[in-house]
């Protein structure tokens, strides 16, 4: 209700659009939330790719012997 100048109720306003229930207003947000898919954790692979690197450094390093040892002698 809005009053005039006077304080005189002057215009009532009704809402032409309900607003819903608290029950149902909470079922919409968990409805929501259950459509939000799961964020998975972020991993880091910082000590799997340091132990890689090093296998393959070992391999090179074995593979440059392996050359040495393997030509024939003429």
């Amino acid at each position: 209700i809005i009053d005039d100048a006077e304080g005189n109720p002057k215009i009532e306003v009704t809402d032409i659009i309900q607003a819903p229930q608290w029950g149902e207003l909470v079922r919409m947000v968990n409805d929501v939330r259950e459509s939000i898919p799961d964020i998975p954790e972020i991993k880091y692979y910082d000590t799997e790719l340091k132990e890689l690197a090093e296998h393959i450094e070992e391999v090179r390093n074995n593979i440059l012997s392996f050359d040495k040892f393997s030509k024939p002698f003429i």
